[in-house]
């Protein structure tokens, strides 16, 4: 066993001469020696260094591009600026789904959420309901317990009672006219219109009716362009089908200010005309209580 190992052993250590002769003169232009042991070393040696070029311009120059399966720069690219539009969609809808249910909230007569920027399952509502004072509690003992005097005196003057009571005609609102015109369709809550259409000639200004901050400046399909105003003491004001809006959302205006120009957009718009709802406390106004035309 050992002597054919010792053989093969000799047999790479074999030298040769490599002779490189001109085949013309006979003159010996070049020679070296050579063992197989030194060839084998040396094509090995070299197959591994050209496996590893190839390596490297295949991952760091641009032909790795035609490799199959693998993903080019740009396209990789692509896919980052998609996702990275897509999360800024996500986060732009939160955003405004917040927005729109803090409208919502004021409108039902709260307070409004606590944050409009947050994520939506992190708004807190602020609208809860206050606890009750003293003379409430005691007119709901009274009620609970019918020793009170109410049954006997007829209906409860509340506005006698319970001063921290206000009703809308009693709030000492004054309003301005937001816009010049007349009446065209009457405040109707059995129809469903819970506002005054005010005929008015093209681009006449739509003026605020009381001083605000602006919490709605959209279009929307039905109302066309629309703008809506939080005032103090829980009530909104909401003017539709305007042909421009002049504010966006954030802004204070003052009684009076100019906030968008009449118009007639809108699906459910009939004409020229502005279509004002007031609304306090979740509850739908007549605006010509407070207005005169």
């Amino acid at each position: 066993m050992d002597q054919p190992k010792k053989k093969l052993i000799q047999k790479l250590r074999y030298k040769y001469r490599l002779i490189l002769i001109n085949d013309e003169s006979f003159e010996e232009k070049f020679s070296f020696k050579l063992t197989p042991m030194n060839v084998f070393v040396g094509f090995s040696s070299s197959l591994v260094a050209l496996s590893i070029l190839i390596i490297l311009l295949i991952f760091y120059t641009p032909l790795r591009e035609y490799v199959p399966g693998y993903t080019d720069t740009q396209t990789k690219r692509n896919i980052k600026r998609l996702l990275f539009k897509a999360d800024s969609l996500e986060q732009s809808l939160k955003a405004k789904e917040a927005y729109y249910l803090n409208l919502l909230n004021i409108i039902k007569g709260g307070e409004g959420l606590q944050d409009t920027v947050a994520p939506p399952g992190q708004l807190k509502s602020t609208s809860a309901k206050p606890e009750p004072g003293e003379s409430e509690l005691a007119f709901r003992k009274d009620f609970e317990s019918g020793s009170g005097n109410w049954k006997s005196k007829g209906p409860v003057n509340l506005e006698a009672n319970y001063p921290n009571h206000r009703s809308a005609s009693s709030s000492g609102l004054f309003l301005i006219n937001p816009s010049k015109g007349l009446i065209s369709n009457f405040f109707d809550p059995a129809a469903g219109h819970f506002a005054i259409d005010i005929a008015a000639i093209p681009n006449e200004p739509v003026k605020a009716v009381k001083e605000g901050t602006i919490i709605f400046a959209d279009w929307t399909p039905d109302a066309g362009k629309t703008i809506a105003i939080q005032h103090p003491g829980n009530l909104v004001s909401i003017y539709k089908h305007n042909s421009t809006l002049l504010k966006k959302v954030g802004m204070f205006v003052g009684t009076g200010e100019v906030v968008a120009i009449v118009g007639n957009t809108g699906e459910a718009s009939t004409g020229t005309h502005l279509h004002l709802e007031l609304w306090e406390n979740g509850k739908a106004l007549n605006p010509e209580d407070w207005l005169t035309f």
